[in-house]
């Protein structure tokens, strides 16, 4: 609960310190009574700061760690849950109608345009987990590997895959509008 709580204290810490940049800018800008307005102000905020933070700061590695395991997690079940419906798309068989073979391909062309998107996703993913490889087990990086590795894989496959449906199903939307308006006229 209380990583939870401090999580952020390195970005609070990040801007206490910013606000030493803006006071020594301020010192050297401003009149002499101000200055000394703001050197009492400033000293106590600091006193203050210096209580607090030797209280929290324990929790600033810790907050990293669980920051980067939740956009770890996050991003992961993301990236899964897209790759899984984007195989689905890839292999969908029945497409009979002009009209389904449309839907598919724009269903395509949705993925095509999501795929460097994944991509990025999936470097961020990396790149959190290798933060948390030295605070993890070994079993546990292994298996975050394994799943990492197949997710690749399955990032790569639809990467192939993709243009080549794509050309697919325009060659069959042709033939299919063709056959079918060859019905109608039949039918006529």
């Amino acid at each position: 609960e209380r990583l939870e709580f401090f999580k952020d204290i390195a970005l609070v810490k990040k801007n206490f310190d910013s606000l030493g940049d803006f006071y020594n800018f301020l010192s050297a800008t401003c009149d002499r009574e101000t200055v000394n307005a703001l050197d009492h102000d400033y000293t106590t905020l600091c006193q203050r700061w210096e209580r607090i933070y030797q209280y929290a700061k324990q929790y600033t590695y810790a907050g990293d760690i669980l920051k980067n395991r939740q956009i770890y997690e996050q991003g992961i079940q993301t990236l899964s849950r897209w790759l899984r419906d984007a195989e689905e798309t890839l292999n969908r068989q029945h497409v009979n109608t002009a009209e389904q073979i449309k839907s598919h391909q724009e269903d395509l062309k949705k993925i095509n345009g999501e795929l460097e998107e994944m991509e990025d996703l999936f470097r961020n993913i990396s790149k959190s987990f290798q933060s948390l490889i030295p605070d993890l087990s070994r079993d546990e990086v292994d298996r975050i590997m394994k799943l990492l590795k197949m997710e690749k894989e399955s990032l790569v496959r639809i990467r192939a895959h993709v243009p080549l449906k794509l050309q697919l199903f325009h060659q069959l939307l042709s033939q299919q509008e063709s056959i079918e308006l060859g019905q109608r006229e039949i039918s006529l």
